[in-house]
């Protein structure tokens, strides 16, 4: 059985899946699995257990809003897609999803959604696998659908492995790692999830602990982690400066971490590093931290979560108080307490 596996988006959202190939190869062993990736995050899947092959696609032209260049991209995929699939497996909801990969092959397509659709099932000849919004994990929800694929129960199968790209021993008096940005993304979440009290959480630490600190991040959150590491001397900012396997291994010797509903937190979560998740805009039922040693950290706000998994974030009207509102001391109490 040829297998095609669609997982695009965030860095958080594809490690959700990392467990898939293995999952599949437990009910068919000798299936052909290839993953449709972004090329951001392609490193993610490089040498993953059960994975056969990997296409990238240039998500920034996917993406674009120019038509053409979609166009093109989605040609671009279309060639690097070598024979026929029995299956295609698309763990997005949009339908946009679904349109493209019928354009590009009459396979069977499975696909998760938030409510049954059977008029445009019928229409686009897919099969819905229904997981309502916000009621599991995102990483559940991506289970769910090879389960309605496959017919069988994997969760004694869904397990996590960094081991291809980073085996360093935990070490629990290694350093306290802080993402101070918000993620950088294609879409605008990285601003709204954003918490203002780095600062001073970093001050916090520096007296009453004495573990280094290091400030993880993308190339876009590098001058505000520069800036919270200049003239502090336990303080090292390697934001902008780490591939994704030199991430996972700085993750990988952490203590602790602490930082937003982002990808540095869900791959420090998987690897077993007790994580403090600071959460407003996103859901914590859909995105939250899975470790038992990890602890999610809202502000209650009545309009948080606001974000519903449809690739937009709304406007805020109220100067985004579910991350402001998010208590120092709360954070501080919570990441030490960890230990």
């Amino acid at each position: 059985m040829r297998i095609l596996f669609v997982k695009l988006a965030a860095l958080g959202d594809v490690s959700f899946a990392l467990p898939v190939p293995q999952a599949i190869k437990s009910i068919d062993p000798q299936c052909h699995i290839t993953w449709v990736v972004g090329q951001t995050n392609q490193p993610l899947l490089a040498g993953l257990a059960g994975l056969d092959e990997v296409v990238e696609v240039d998500e920034r032209r996917l993406y674009s809003k120019n038509l053409w260049s979609r166009l093109q991209e989605l040609l671009k995929l279309k060639g690097n897609l070598h024979g026929q699939y029995d299956v295609i497996l698309l763990a997005h909801r949009a339908v946009a999803y679904t349109m493209a990969f019928r354009l590009l092959s009459s396979a069977p397509i499975f696909q998760v959604q938030r409510h049954t659709a059977k008029v445009l099932d019928r229409l686009l000849r897919r099969q819905s696998v229904v997981v309502p919004s916000q009621t599991v994990h995102e990483s559940v929800a991506i289970r769910k659908l090879l389960e309605g694929t496959f017919g069988k129960d994997l969760q004694a199968h869904w397990s996590w492995d960094y081991s291809h790209l980073a085996d360093e021993p935990h070490d629990p008096h290694g350093p306290i790692v802080l993402h101070t940005g918000g993620g950088d993304n294609l879409a605008n979440e990285f601003r709204l999830k954003k918490w203002p009290h780095f600062r001073a959480l970093i001050g916090k630490i520096l007296d009453s602990d004495e573990r280094h600190i290091v400030l993880v991040g993308s190339s876009a959150e590098a001058a505000q982690a520069s800036q919270l590491a200049e003239g502090l001397d336990r303080v090292r900012s390697l934001a902008g400066k780490t591939d994704i396997p030199q991430l996972v291994a700085v993750l990988s010797r952490a203590s602790l971490f602490i930082g937003p509903d982002s990808g540095p937190l869900h791959i420090a979560d998987s690897l077993g590093i007790p994580c403090v998740g600071l959460y407003g805009p996103t859901s914590v039922v859909s995105w939250g931290v899975l470790g038992k040693r990890s602890r999610a950290l809202s502000s209650g706000e009545s309009c948080s979560p606001c974000y519903n998994d449809d690739g937009e974030f709304p406007q805020c009207p109220y100067d985004v108080k579910c991350m402001k509102n998010l208590d120092v001391g709360d954070a501080i109490n919570n990441l030490l307490h960890l230990t």
